[in-house]
């Protein structure tokens, strides 16, 4: 019986250390794929702050970039094209952040009842 027991525990054991560490490789993964939007929003917003500063004079041809190659583009269109650009980020953090929550919990809980498992051993 002792054995049984011994056998089932070791699977409960694992199951769980299993799902605390997919949860922290999750928790990772969406913790780089935060900072790596908060820069490309920071890029955005620095872009239209040099954008806005210079002065539209109608002289200055604007081009954004496509693949290996740049297209002439009008100033209102790129701007647009930007403000596009940083809200779609910004919704992207906003879900980011909700799913980092989420797997900060599945972490907690993951620990919460390997203790559990441990305590009761003992």
């Amino acid at each position: 019986m002792s054995v049984q027991n011994d056998e089932a525990l070791h699977k409960v054991l694992f199951n769980i250390q299993q799902q605390a560490v997919n949860a922290e490789k999750a928790l990772r993964a969406v913790s780089m794929q935060q900072a790596s939007r908060a820069r490309e929003k920071r890029l955005v917003q620095l872009t239209r702050a040099e954008l806005e500063s210079i002065p539209d004079d109608g002289e200055g041809a604007l081009y954004n970039g496509v693949g290996k190659m740049f297209i002439k583009v009008e100033r209102k269109d790129l701007l647009d094209d930007l403000t596009k650009q940083e809200k779609s980020l910004l919704e992207d953090l906003v879900a980011l952040e909700k799913k980092q929550a989420f797997m900060k919990k599945e972490v907690a809980n993951a620990q919460g009842n390997l203790r559990d498992v441990f305590q009761s051993r003992n």
